[in-house]
């Protein structure tokens, strides 16, 4: 699954919040509220991939934890 397919989900609007929240300081609350916008939006087969595809630049067990 690509993530160019996977971003038609997501309204342009919401895209832009994402963007924004990528641009945080603190990049595990904005990863975080990034993951938040395209749960509303995605299947949990697409989150995975999107998960996957990140894991590969962030550590994802870190954002995932709810400390």
């Amino acid at each position: 699954m690509k993530l160019f397919t996977i971003s038609d989900k997501i309204p342009k609007e919401e895209q832009n919040k994402i963007n924004d929240y990528l641009q945080y300081k603190n990049q595990k609350i904005g990863v975080r509220k990034s993951l938040d916008v395209l749960e509303n939006y995605l299947s949990e087969k697409e989150l995975y991939e999107v998960k996957k595809i990140a894991r590969k630049f962030i550590d994802m067990d870190t954002v995932e934890n709810a400390d």
